[in-house]
């Protein structure tokens, strides 16, 4: 999953790469795998270091909240812990620039992404053309992750504001569901 970034005109490469491991439609090599730990037993430890990657303030604060939530069990993931792997090792994603997947689970029953009508809900996908044809050199592509980053936490106050009425909405949902 690409979040609907589209490739810049000029670019020929079926892929680029990122430090955000998108985790709607992924692989990986056991390699990566097996430095994956869900307990994030070292979070307290290595938290400035791995956070220092992140180039503005604002995405500090973002992932310091969600790792903090997930090391304490507040979260219910798998997802994040692979990412602060990821950053923790400096571990590069493989991205395409055509979309390859739609995540059709949004709404309120799901476990995370009760917002059907978030901007990555059930984006269009394309098929990747063959011959891939490989990116010159191996570096991010901080254009893309800018376009990630905005959708996730360079929101408007109104858009805060819809998200958390969206996730208290869940709340009182599932309240009702298990009374």
């Amino acid at each position: 999953d690409n979040f609907g970034y589209k490739r810049r005109s000029g670019v020929t490469d079926s892929y680029y790469f990122s430090q955000y491991a998108h985790v709607w439609g992924w692989a990986t090599w056991r390699r990566a795998w097996e430095k994956y730990d869900v307990h994030m037993s070292n979070w307290h430890e290595k938290q400035d270091e791995v956070l220092a990657k992140f180039s503005r303030a604002d995405e500090r604060r973002y992932w310091k909240k969600q790792w903090d939530a997930t090391y304490h069990n507040q979260i219910q993931t798998w997802a994040y812990q692979w990412l602060y792997a990821c950053m923790l090792h400096d571990g590069l994603c493989i991205m395409p620039y055509e979309n390859q997947i739609s995540n059709i689970g949004m709404g309120i029953a799901a476990t995370n992404t009760v917002n059907k009508k978030s901007p990555l809900a059930n984006l269009p996908t394309q098929d990747i053309v063959f011959p891939l044809k490989h990116p010159q050199e191996i570096e991010r592509d901080r254009k893309a992750e800018r376009h990630a980053a905005n959708l996730f936490w360079n929101k408007t106050l109104i858009q805060k504001i819809r998200s958390k009425m969206t996730r208290l909405g869940k709340l009182n949902w599932k309240k009702k569901t298990q009374n």
